[in-house]
């Protein structure tokens, strides 16, 4: 026997469909909402892209300090030797680290006290003429006469080489004594300088994995915006700083006294380095084991996210292929040098177009910042 539904149903044209489209809005208004990856990121940020490298360029400060004091105690070839090696290893998390330009090592000036450049020699010079030899007396001086790249004029000489370093620091006139001991002070300055660094940021990550809820970031968007944004400024400053104004690229003439770490010739390394450091925000740390910002772009495009992956890969390859050193690139490898430049920026501008504009990000960096 029929019932009473079926009957309304059976002389009602349409009521059926009707009650069925119904439903099934019913349905699809009852739906889990898309769940907001961007906190998870945020909050892993820190544990698998930040700290790591600041950990380990902390600790390769301690040993380039005991390094450049055993130079100090005996100057010779393998004290040198060990002292630039020291130097050289230490600006690999160093660049890793600096490739994502904000928090406190921006706000508080830690990037252009570690690492300002180009360096100054003449700076430089006028802190070991002024007869600075200790971390404190180092510490008050201006920025331009201390940091990395002043540690790294004071171990290398292009001209003269080891020889001409060597006897830098064991001349009578002027004091070769007083040379090392402003070197030995600038390498503990830098130390202390990373030590503060370290704790700053650690409770910078804590800030960022509560992103929503803190007077910094009162919103989740805000976190997203500006870490993309610094994202966007390390590719920037790695393609017109790093070689557009030094080689000539983006200039009318090339500038090596631009170029970064032109004493070591480390120069090529340390493109690298910060491409890796960016792979680690983007890929999720060192080991691509993290929530890298990559997962928040393929959750709203998976087109999008595989252009930018595509373009690092790409960027990685041709910094591979820079010439080394860097500084004679436009004479030995010219293509090369293009191809690695123009590799970048192809880069920055998926990011600076294409991911800010999937995410809603209002990008504060125009391609004439900075060139």
């Amino acid at each position: 026997m029929p019932t009473r539904r079926t009957l309304i149903l059976a002389l009602t044209p349409g009521l059926g469909l009707g009650l069925a489209a119904a439903a099934l809005l019913v349905q699809q208004g009852c739906a889990e909402p898309e769940p907001d990856l961007r906190p998870a990121m945020l909050a892993d940020l820190g544990p698998s892209a930040l700290l790591p490298p600041l950990a380990q360029a902390r600790e390769r400060a301690a040993a380039l300090s005991a390094a450049t004091l055993a130079l100090c105690e005996a100057p010779d070839p393998s004290t040198l030797d060990a002292a630039q090696a020291a130097w050289w290893a230490l600006r690999e998390p160093w660049r890793q680290f600096r490739a994502l330009p904000f928090g406190p090592l921006v706000d508080e000036g830690f990037d252009s006290a570690v690492d300002f450049w180009p360096a100054r020699p003449s700076s430089i010079e006028g802190g070991v003429t002024g007869g600075s030899s200790t971390v404190e007396e180092v510490g008050a001086l201006g920025v331009a006469s201390k940091g990395l790249p002043a540690v790294e004029y004071l171990l290398w000489d292009p001209e003269g080489g080891d020889e001409a370093v060597l006897a830098a620091l064991t001349a009578e006139e002027p004091s070769g004594a007083q040379r090392c001991a402003y070197l030995h002070a600038v390498v503990g300055d830098v130390g202390v300088q990373l030590e503060a660094l370290e704790a700053q940021t650690e409770s910078f990550a804590d800030t960022l994995a509560t992103a929503g809820s803190n007077a910094r970031y009162p919103t989740v968007s805000l976190a997203v915006d500006e870490l993309l944004n610094a994202a966007i400024a390390g590719l920037h400053d790695l393609s017109e700083r790093s070689m557009g104004k030094p080689l000539g690229l983006s200039t009318a003439e090339p500038d090596l006294e631009q170029l970064e770490s032109r004493f070591s010739d480390r120069s090529r390394a340390d493109i690298l380095d910060a491409l890796a450091g960016f792979s680690a925000f983007y890929l999720g740390g060192a080991d691509r084991d993290g929530e890298g910002f990559t997962v928040i772009v393929a959750a709203s495009s998976a087109e999008i996210d595989a252009a930018v992956r595509a373009d690092l890969d790409v960027a990685l390859a041709a910094a591979e292929a820079l010439p080394d050193p860097l500084r004679t690139g436009l004479d030995t490898d010219p293509a090369a040098v293009n191809a690695a430049w123009e590799a970048i920026r192809a880069l920055r501008l998926t990011l600076a177009a294409d991911v800010a504009g999937l995410l809603g990000v209002t990008v504060s960096l125009s391609d004439n910042d900075g060139d």
